[in-house]
């Protein structure tokens, strides 16, 4: 018998799921765009040598592709997750070509000609999610593989969603791992002037 906070995540992610998906493609495609200036805008940003960025392939979640290029363009590290049995393993992309979509979820993941990279060396780790909060709570998919990743790093997290994800609170427990800050089309939230 599941838990009430398992029971409330599972109801949340359905919820959030078919809110992601019911936005339409250029919206997204524009929301996108300005999540991806409000990162570049981030002085962890400016500062960052080695930037871990997933690659959205999810109807409604925010496309990173353009953020990848301007990552590459502007000399960074671009370090990509591959999911590899219950855990992710982060290569260093060098080109977005190198990058094919996965049989699992669809995902764009690195190739394994792309070399490996240790969680510890990155700087600045950019997270997907189902949702946020203001206090850097965050509603993964459930299957753990971001909080294991980030309980193997010291990077800077910054999660990146759509406005309508961001959730009054998030139901989290020990395993989860929260955000500095959380990146949206309107603004940058940061968590610690929200912590309680």
């Amino acid at each position: 018998m599941p838990d009430a906070a398992a029971s409330e995540k599972a109801a949340l992610r359905r919820v959030l799921r078919d809110r992601r998906a019911a936005i339409p493609a250029e919206l997204c495609a524009a929301w996108s765009a300005a999540v991806a200036a409000r990162v570049q805008g981030l002085n962890i940003w400016q500062q960052a040598k080695m930037v871990h960025l997933f690659i959205g392939a999810l109807p409604g979640e925010v496309e990173t592709r353009g953020l990848a290029a301007a990552c590459l363009a502007a000399g960074k590290m671009l370090v990509c997750p591959r999911v590899v049995g219950e855990r992710l393993e982060l290569r260093r992309v060098a080109d977005l070509n190198a990058l094919a979509r996965s049989g699992r979820w669809g995902l764009w993941e690195p190739t394994e000609r792309c070399a490996p990279v240790e969680p510890r060396a990155i700087d600045l780790a950019l997270i997907p999610g189902l949702g946020f909060d203001r206090r850097g709570g965050r509603l993964g998919m459930g299957g753990g593989f971001y909080d294991r990743f980030l309980a193997e790093t010291d990077a800077h997290r910054v999660g990146l969603c759509f406005e309508l994800q961001l959730l009054s609170s998030t139901p989290v427990d020990e395993r989860d791992a929260a955000m500095h800050r959380v990146v949206t089309e309107l603004r940058v939230i940061d968590a610690a002037e929200h912590a309680s």
